[in-house]
């Protein structure tokens, strides 16, 4: 499976790079979409995540304040 990365990034930036939420985890997340047996699975798994970081956000916040 071969993903095409953005220009400029290196082999450790899709781990660091300054984007890879906009530039790199969209592309491998349609990537896993497109290649697996059951999509839907993926899709909750994904909701799941964002819904986490999105508390944990939030708890940071409030807990900064």
């Amino acid at each position: 499976m071969n993903i095409p990365f953005p220009q400029g990034y290196e082999h450790l930036d899709v781990l660091w790079g300054r984007n890879v939420d906009k530039d790199v985890i969209p592309k491998v997340i349609d990537t896993l979409i497109r290649h697996c047996e059951s999509p839907e699975t993926i899709s909750s798994h994904v909701r799941r995540l964002i819904h986490r970081q999105e508390e944990e956000i939030t708890t940071n916040i409030s807990s900064s304040d």
